[in-house]
Formats: structure tokens, sequence, C-alpha cells
């Protein structure tokens, strides 16, 4: 059987959680502004700020890819993106509160 293979089985597995742990967070942004604001305009923000990207960079990524190779691309893009997700529940964390963003008090 196919899964049997470690070779295939280790990216396979790698794919699934990263795939799962992106969902999620398309899921939870937006959620967790509804709930902390009640307001489901910033809400459909949060969830168009999470889409315009990969709109506008979808194509440009596409030539990133081939130019540097999917894995230096993912890799680059991975920790990027990182630091600025673990930033919602940090920002909580600090402030005890909705953040001021959030609230509509830029």
């Amino acid at each position: 059987m196919i899964l049997r293979n470690r070779s295939i089985l280790a990216p396979l597995t790698a794919e699934a959680l990263s795939s799962l742990g992106s969902r999620m967070t398309w899921l939870a942004l937006p959620w967790f502004v509804l709930v902390t604001t009640g307001s489901p305009t910033r809400m459909g923000i949060v969830f168009a700020v999470e889409v315009v990207p990969m709109a506008l960079f979808g194509i440009p990524s596409g030539a990133a890819v081939q130019r540097f190779g999917a894995r230096r691309t993912m890799l680059v893009c991975d920790a990027a993106r990182a630091p600025l997700v673990a930033l919602v529940p940090l920002i909580m964390l600090l402030t005890l509160r909705t953040p001021p963003a959030l609230r509509g008090k830029v």
C-alpha cells in the first residue's frame, strides 16, 4: 500500500496538517472578530483581508515558486506568516481586552 512508504507518508501528513491549520485560521480569525466585536462588517473586512492577498499575489507567487523553488518559497512565506498569526493572541494577552483596532478606535 502506498501509505506504508515513509517517503510518501511524511509529505502527505505534512500537507494535511498544513492545510488543516490554514483552514482553521480562515475560519477562526473572522469568527474571533465577530465574537469580540459583534460586528459582521468587521468580520467581513477581516475575511476580505484574508482573501485579497491571494487574488493579488496568486500569479506572482507562481513565478516566485518557479524562480526560487517550492520548498524555499514555502519556508519564507511560512516564516513571514507565523509571527503575524501569533500577534493575535499575543495582543489579547498583553492588553487583556479587545485590541483597539477591533473596537474601532485605531
